[in-house]
């Protein structure tokens, strides 16, 4: 295997990871009315200990403004 097919290997298997954690955030908020990008929300806000911007937000979780906006608008899937 090439080095590019096994960085495509571990980036693929990265997204099928983050699509499990976010299948099982969105299971264990359910019954609190919560999606998994809205918990991300409350966590970014509560690690930093203050209210924060759209911009704020979206860099403490290492995401473009545009995109924290699109994922948290239900947008992306909701």
């Amino acid at each position: 295997m090439s080095q590019v097919e096994a960085a495509t290997a571990l980036i693929l298997e990265v997204f099928r990871l983050n699509g499990a954690l976010l299948a099982a955030g969105d299971a264990l908020t359910r019954d609190l009315g919560l999606t998994s990008a809205r918990w991300q929300v409350l966590g970014a806000v509560a690690l930093a200990g203050r209210s924060l911007t759209v911009a704020g937000a979206a860099r403490a979780m290492g995401v473009t403004p545009a995109g924290w906006l699109l994922y948290t608008s239900g947008a992306a899937g909701e």
